[in-house]
């Protein structure tokens, strides 16, 4: 192979190379939405909910509104507490259904960084 082959494999590798940063750069234009932000208005949300929980159910603690609201948007609930305030019913439904969209919201956004890092993994090694 003789030195033009050498300088087209190198520029081929710079192109790469450029290509990847332009990509990374736009992933991270469209995917602008931080982590932390979404992982803190999940946590802030159980909190609110949790007292609005212990306001209307007077007989549970803060610690149970929050284990109650957080095993209800995390999984389908396992029974062991349960809501005594029937005129609360549509309020509670409605706190849960936001809490479940926070929280499905919050795996999306884990999920898509995950898929791009391991794209841009990906991509790099080709690359190279």
């Amino acid at each position: 192979l003789g030195p033009d082959h050498k300088k087209l494999a190198s520029m081929d590798v710079e192109l790469g190379a450029n290509e990847q940063n332009e990509l990374n750069k736009k992933l991270s234009r469209e995917n602008s939405f931080p982590i932390p932000i979404a992982l803190s208005m999940l946590v802030l949300w159980i909190g609110v909910s949790a007292g609005l929980f212990c306001l209307w159910e007077t007989e549970w603690g803060y610690l149970t509104s929050v284990y109650f609201f957080f095993v209800s948007i995390s999984t389908v609930g396992l029974g062991d507490i349960v809501p005594g305030n029937k005129d609360m019913m549509l309020v509670n439904f409605v706190l849960i259904l936001i809490g479940l969209a926070l929280l499905s919201m919050c795996i999306n956004l884990i999920q898509v960084i995950i898929s791009l890092l391991t794209f841009s993994e990906e991509f790099s090694k080709i690359s190279h």
